[in-house]
């Protein structure tokens, strides 16, 4: 791991804190999985003949919901706390009173939404969405006070801040669509809001947050050359930007050349990313197993066949298959994009967190501190990579299943696989930092 004398190690949150959306996440990808299995079970039984026929077809929403808000967002929060205060120097108000809040509205949010969807209950919709917005908009008045008090600026920070901002116009959206579907009559239903809340949601939310946070962790724990400053500085901008235009150009009526410029100017920001990415992991400095930077290079194959689909489906070369290329575009974007970003980070960022945590509570006493576990032996090298394994094994698939439903029970069973390892994976490590906790001096536990 190399050196960042920038990053300050003094200020992180209480182990637990982000440790609580770690150990959530890959509870509700589990939960996605049961939803497939049961979902491909009807389809083998002749009760659902229409799977995967169309983007606008309720089991894709909720699968959908259920996996950005229930996995990816969770654990993206967690990621947040800990990276704003390392980078920033200045921990996110609130401590543990605003995390749980924030924790407990995330968590909730998303199991009444899958209530809600499943039993097509009206009022859970509303509690759901409440839940859940309330939830995002602390979270992002939080990181927007923690970030306008650090202690530096840094490029990090800034492709955060616009995280956080397209995260709040995602909320705005998100909510407008709910009552859009609540209430179509009085308020009216305009599809094209659904296509701008994806992309505020996705490149917006997502993609600039992981953006910004690569800029740390692949250098840091990888040992390669860091991203050049003026790539750092500029690329977010640009993206936000781009963001920006191709949400604005799908409510106007500018002509196809305007369109497909906006929107592959947003398509080239993150493929230029994603060539870079690859080009850095390419030059790390020791070149043994590591199970992240297969999931990295998982992630970029998966951006580029996305921009390869985007630019066929631009070009209408694939009219008469849309809806088949919408919903694999959408399988490479989420899993085999953001998921497979996530969890190779998360093979890095739990060994460090948890060493770093349990080195605090030895408090100077180098004999405990050699007891300590070594980074590589807190996630054994056997499980990442069966973990790798089943997420290709996913990955695959959730593809083919989008063309062939009768694989969705076989997709369900493994997603579950995959996450109830990570699941077993995560909670190992908690029990390790717990027995450290517990076994070091009260007054040396830092809280």
């Amino acid at each position: 791991m190399k050196r960042d004398t920038s990053l300050n190690f003094e200020f992180v949150p209480y182990w637990t804190i982000p440790f609580r959306f770690f150990l959530a996440a890959p509870l509700f990808a589990v939960l996605t999985g049961v939803v497939l299995c049961w979902l491909g079970g009807s389809f083998l039984l002749g009760d659902s003949p229409t799977l995967w026929q169309s983007r606008w077809l309720r089991e894709v929403i909720f699968t959908l919901h259920l996996t950005t808000i229930g996995a990816i967002t969770i654990v993206m929060v967690g990621a947040l706390y800990q990276i704003t205060s390392v980078v920033g120097g200045r921990m996110l108000p609130g401590g543990n009173v605003a995390a749980t809040l924030i924790f407990s509205g995330l968590t909730a949010g998303a199991v009444l939404f899958l209530v809600a969807m499943l039993m097509n209950i009206d009022w859970l919709y509303a509690t759901a969405a409440s839940l859940i917005v309330s939830a995002l908009v602390v979270l992002v008045v939080c990181g927007l006070w923690a970030i306008s008090r650090a202690q530096r600026s840094s490029p990090t920070l800034m492709a955060m801040t616009l995280s956080l901002i397209s995260l709040l116009v995602m909320v705005s959206i998100g909510g407008g669509l709910l009552l859009m579907h609540g209430y179509p009559e009085a308020v009216g239903f305009d599809r094209r809001w659904t296509d701008v809340h994806l992309i505020w949601a996705l490149a917006g939310w997502v993609g600039l947050l992981i953006m910004g946070v690569s800029f740390q962790v692949i250098p840091m724990f990888h040992v390669t050359p860091s991203f050049t400053p003026r790539f750092q500085q500029w690329l977010p901008l640009v993206t936000f930007v781009a963001i920006v235009v191709a949400a604005l150009v799908s409510f106007m009526d500018v002509g196809v050349g305007v369109s497909f410029s906006a929107k592959g100017a947003l398509l080239a920001c993150f493929g230029v990313y994603g060539v870079q990415v690859w080009r850095l992991i390419d030059k790390r400095k020791r070149k043994i197993e590591d199970i992240t930077v297969l999931f990295w290079k998982t992630a970029v194959v998966s951006l580029l066949l996305f921009i390869i689909l985007q630019l066929i489906d631009v070009f209408g070369w694939l009219v008469f298959a849309a809806d088949k290329s919408w919903l694999i575009s959408g399988v490479l974007l989420v899993f085999g994009v953001v998921m497979s970003v996530i969890g190779g980070m998360l093979q890095k960022i739990i060994p460090f967190l948890s060493y770093l945590h349990m080195q605090r509570f030895c408090a100077g006493n180098f004999e405990a501190i050699k007891s300590l576990p070594h980074m590589r032996a807190i996630l054994k090298i056997d499980h990442s990579r069966y973990f790798y394994r089943l997420h290709v094994c996913s990955l695959v698939c959730l593809i083919v299943m989008m063309v062939v439903p009768e694989i969705t029970l076989l997709a369900g069973l493994s997603i579950c696989a995959e996450f109830s390892l990570l699941f077993y994976m995560t909670a190992r490590v908690v029990m390790m930092i717990r027995n450290s906790e517990r076994n070091s001096l009260p007054t040396n536990a830092p809280r």
